[in-house]
């Protein structure tokens, strides 16, 4: 839903349960960082790539498929099994080059830089493009 108050604009979502990803420990991160690494590939991929002629009026020249732009800090874990159970806060969300987006997976978490999953989440992306995955 968007809310409006006060000359202001408020996103509001229905509550997810989950834990953001920056909030848990490095060595958490780390030992399941194959597993994250490959749901955030699969994300980026369905997005980067999807077609949505209602917002093709939003494309530029500097860029080359939809992003999120601010994933790092946006993405919701399920603790029990390391699930992404959601991705929030997409005021920043809009077209762009893939690198940008696979590069904002780490660049505001110095956990997440320090895990180098960056490498995996490009090794996973590879993988699906070249299935021409959907």
């Amino acid at each position: 839903d968007i809310l409006e108050s006060d000359g202001m604009t408020f996103y509001r979502y229905n509550f997810i349960r989950g834990t953001n990803l920056n909030r848990m420990s490095q060595r958490k991160i780390t030992n399941n960082q194959q597993k994250i690494a490959g749901q955030l590939a699969r994300f980026i991929y369905i997005m980067h790539n999807s077609n949505v002629p209602e917002i093709n009026d939003l494309k530029t020249d500097d860029g080359d498929g939809w992003n999120h732009h601010d994933i790092c800090n946006n993405m919701l874990i399920d603790k029990k099994n390391m699930n992404i159970v959601g991705i929030i806060d997409w005021e920043y969300a809009g077209w762009g080059p893939l690198s940008t987006e696979i590069k904002n997976c780490t660049a505001f978490s110095r956990k997440m830089r320090q895990t180098q999953i960056d490498s995996i989440i490009w090794a996973e992306y590879k993988k699906l493009k070249s299935k021409g995955h959907q």
